[in-house]
């Protein structure tokens, strides 16, 4: 009897396998680790600045200057010269005057502009690049502010006259474009399929993703944390070419109905995390990797792996990190890359690409 359970189990089992590796994502080609033609080991050295740095969640690289941005001290960015190590000045403060912010959701910077999105009160606020860099909060002039009637996940100014974003709300589709003014364009874009019957507040949580701009400015990456998926938009909203992988997992995202509210909620055991941190420099889109199973007790932020693709979203390389890390910004003057982790308190690391 004991025999012929463990064989039932191993039937089980490649069973499940054998219909895992039959789901497929609709319009969608697959990815694997030997598609990278270089696998490159990176060794880390920690830096330290003249002043310690608090709980940054995310950090840029604008000229010189390496940004932390804070979500829960007084100033929100916090400006680090890279060229001697000292912290040069703070700016922008939490609330709802002028040049403050309830949360800097992301930072844009084109070449003399620099766009702060605040992902709480559905807003996105131009400044020019290089006062922002000279001077303090008091001395950072507003040229232009734009809010939306929806809240947003991610933002991009594509031009002057026009921005895309996802939306969490289940009338829109995967990509919602608007006007210079916020008023709402279009949107478009199909979920990714795979066989599955999501409903729509699952659709927003299991396709959950980081949006940026290919280099040559030509495509949105969209790039998934609860299944290894990567999305190429064009710039209309037309869909391009999906990948999938490297380990090829799905979504596992459940809906419960808890009275008159809607909870969309991980199944525990199940969920892997993806892609995280997208960082376009150059030619090239660094990404971080995990593939790692979701502990919600315990979760794996730090990673080791970024992978590297071109505007078409063909793999370059894959970098192995001996430190992992959390976020990440690459000088690409110097080639150098830097990354956050919190371990065991916060402090920057610096590798040579």
């Amino acid at each position: 009897m004991k025999c012929l359970n463990i064989i039932l189990s191993a039937l089980l089992l490649l069973l499940s396998a054998s219909c895992e590796r039959q789901r497929k994502y609709d319009n969608s080609s697959r990815l694997v680790f030997a598609d990278f033609p270089e696998v490159i080991q990176l060794e880390g050295q920690a830096i330290e600045f003249d002043e310690p740095i608090m709980r940054p969640s995310c950090m840029y690289i604008i000229d010189s200057f390496l940004i932390l941005k804070e979500d829960r001290a007084d100033f929100l960015l916090h400006k680090y010269n890279l060229n001697n190590s000292k912290k040069e000045s703070e700016c922008f403060t939490f609330g709802s005057g002028p040049n403050e912010f309830l949360w800097i959701q992301s930072v844009q910077v084109d070449d003399s502009c620099l766009w702060l999105a605040d992902g709480q009160n559905a807003s996105i606020s131009r400044y020019n690049k290089n006062n922002v860099l000279s001077s303090d909060s008091l001395g950072v002039e507003l040229i232009q502010k734009v809010s939306f009637e929806d809240h947003f996940k991610n933002i991009i100014a594509l031009s002057d006259s026009q921005f895309v974003t996802i939306i969490a709300n289940t009338n829109h589709k995967r990509l919602s474009f608007y006007d210079i003014k916020g008023d709402f364009l279009e949107t478009k874009g199909d979920f990714p399929h795979f066989g599955n019957d999501f409903s729509g507040f699952e659709n927003l949580e299991g396709f959950v993703c980081s949006m940026v701009l290919s280099p040559n400015k030509d495509y949105l990456f969209l790039f998934c944390m609860h299944t290894d998926l990567i999305e190429i938009y064009d710039l209309r909203g037309e869909l391009k070419k999906r990948i999938h992988g490297p380990d090829h997992f799905f979504p596992e995202i459940r809906q419960i109905a808890q009275e008159d509210m809607i909870r969309v909620a991980s199944i525990p055991e199940k969920t892997r995390d993806a892609y995280f941190c997208p960082v376009v420099v150059n030619d090239k889109i660094y990404v971080l990797y995990s593939g790692a199973y979701y502990d919600p007790e315990k979760p794996a932020y730090l990673l080791s792996n970024i992978f590297v693709f071109d505007n078409e979203g063909v793999p370059l390389r894959k970098y192995c990190l001996d430190i992992p890390i959390c976020n990440f910004a690459i000088d690409s003057k110097t080639e150098t890359l830097y990354g956050l982790s919190d371990d065991p308190e916060f402090h920057v690391i610096k590798y040579q690409l």
